[in-house]
């Protein structure tokens, strides 16, 4: 973080290389480096997480509001609380936070209310594929309109937008519901009762790691001040990798928890609860690791690839949609062995288009089971993959689209799909499905954004062409694209389609023009990328 080491192996920002190399957010990344910076001025609560007296979760949360003068009364009250009291205790004297009755102004911590708001699920119905492969069209066009890569529930919100800014909402109840609240008061307890799951937390910290666990750790944090960006970066990636290994056996330990209920003797009501307190895992991070497991035991590649580093745990997660559901033999190990080839970037993008394969083209999907042609045997039919054509009104609803988001995000998307609904009733004079309602919400939020078939000026074709965004590997920029000429018009090299193609400012600037990054090759589709971090060819696919 100090060096911003990540600019030196080529990544525009930091979340990109988070997701290529480490397998996890940016923002999971700055959050370990301001913990780090945090703990370093609280040696009582760094001893407590060390020698396993608290578990992460109490310290993360401790430490955010304590100082060196009264670390050790928030040592003794993260001792004495569940996670979720201690969390309400923080909350209620951090600068800024609503129980507080603070206002996020100067000097106070920025946060996002949708991260911390409680999510609800937006379904339109049963849908037609059709209207399943427009949202598919819908979250690219969004992420081009953003100028970056948009989450669903974030598409879902400018959709929404979109179609408000031209249809008034009407009151169809949907965006009154009142949210319970918890507006009981908390007092910090100065002297608090012993915790009373202390034998569950001596099980949990059982001394069976391995005993070269901390050394090899130690090995690796030695000479920091020392290592350049690239050293860094495998170091990262070793420790990264000794975690996929805890956490494989963790989630089969957390699994034969959830099937005995051992939980539940252990004085947990849930096992989210359990996950939280007990081994200081989120809940969704246990969930995660239950369907990994599941996973792994229907395609042992997973298993192994995971425990030995080659796929990261963005990648694992990317493949449990498509792992975890039925499809022709030997499809679950080809589709391992084609995300140790590409990058974070095109998995996702191929794992999004076989999920909508397996909505619209279920013959298809049984051929295949979503491959890309590229990744596909040679002997292997594969007909042209299905193109979006105009609604039907004889096609029948059998997709299945189910959106999580914000409360906020999902309760204003219901009424405005009753709104439209309404509004289309009046017109048509019949009674309309939600998906019919639904797709003339994306149909709107598409011509207000543009068609990607309509006339492009000429400046702007090779960006239509790449997708409007930058193409160098890992790169998730969908703004300030440049169109870069592979051989340099001081070399000869002319205006041509195949010696142009779209790189962000970033790239383009500071990486190819500074010699940080190599690029040679016709494009799109015969361009070779010499990257610090690994060679690619066109597609996001590694060369040896």
């Amino acid at each position: 973080m100090e060096r911003r080491g990540w600019e030196r192996l080529g990544f525009a920002r930091l979340d990109d290389y988070a997701r290529e190399r480490v397998g996890h957010s940016g923002r999971s990344l700055y959050d370990l480096a301001r913990g780090h910076r945090k703990l370093k001025q609280l040696p009582r609560l760094r001893r407590a997480l060390l020698s396993g007296e608290l578990t992460w979760t109490k310290v993360r949360l401790a430490a955010r509001v304590a100082t060196a003068q009264d670390e050790e009364a928030w040592a003794r009250v993260a001792l004495g609380s569940s996670a979720d009291t201690l969390e309400k205790l923080v909350r209620q004297v951090d600068r800024g936070s609503l129980e507080a009755g603070g206002a996020l102004g100067a000097g106070a911590p920025r946060v996002d209310p949708q991260s911390t708001e409680p999510r609800e699920r937006f379904w339109p119905g049963r849908c037609t594929p059709t209207v399943h492969a427009k949202w598919f069209r819908t979250r690219r066009a969004a992420n081009r309109v953003a100028g970056q890569t948009c989450p669903p529930s974030v598409a879902l919100e400018m959709v929404v937008a979109e179609v408000l800014s031209l249809v008034p909402l009407e009151d169809t109840g949907e965006a009154n519901a009142e949210s319970p609240s918890d507006s009981s008061a908390h007092v910090v307890p100065a002297w608090p009762p012993p915790s009373p799951s202390g034998a569950a937390s001596r099980l949990c910290r059982s001394q069976s790691a391995e005993a070269e666990l901390p050394v090899r750790v130690a090995a690796l944090l030695a000479g920091l001040d020392q290592a350049d960006a690239a050293e860094l970066d495998r170091r990262l990636r070793a420790l990264v990798a000794l975690e996929q290994q805890l956490d494989a056996r963790i989630g089969a330990l957390l699994a034969e928890v959830a099937r005995s209920r051992a939980h539940r003797r252990l004085g947990h009501r849930s096992l989210a609860g359990f996950a939280r307190e007990q081994l200081s895992i989120s809940p969704s991070k246990a969930r995660a690791l239950l369907r990994l497991e599941r996973a792994a035991r229907a395609s042992p590649e997973l298993a192994r690839g995971y425990r030995e580093g080659r796929l990261s745990w963005s990648k694992a997660q990317a493949l449990l949609p498509l792992l975890l559901r039925e499809g022709p033999t030997g499809f679950r190990s080809a589709w391992v062995r084609w995300a140790e080839q590409v990058t974070q970037r095109r998995l996702e993008d191929d794992a999004a288009r076989a999920l909508l394969l397996f909505e619209t083209d279920r013959a298809l999907w049984t051929e295949s089971g979503g491959l890309p042609e590229e990744a596909l045997s040679e002997d292997s039919q594969i007909r042209a993959k299905p193109t979006v054509r105009g609604r039907s009104t004889q096609e029948p609803e059998t997709s299945r689209l189910l959106l999580g988001a914000p409360r906020s995000v999902a309760r204003l998307a219901r009424a405005a799909l009753c709104t439209v609904r309404r509004r289309i009733e009046k017109l048509v004079g019949r009674p309309v499905s939600p998906s019919e309602g639904f797709e003339a919400m994306l149909d709107h939020a598409l011509e207000a954004w543009g068609h990607p078939h309509t006339r492009v000026k000429k400046e702007h074709r090779v960006f239509e062409r790449d997708g409007w965004r930058c193409a160098v590997p890992g790169c998730s920029s969908y703004r300030n694209l440049h169109a870069h000429h592979v051989v340099p018009r001081a070399r000869g090299g002319s205006n041509a389609a195949w010696n142009l193609v779209t790189l962000c400012a970033f790239h383009h600037l500071r990486g190819v023009h500074a010699g940080i990054i190599g690029l040679e090759g016709r494009a799109p589709h015969e361009l070779r990328f010499e990257l610090p971090w690994g060679r690619f060819r066109s597609g996001d696919v590694a060369m040896a």
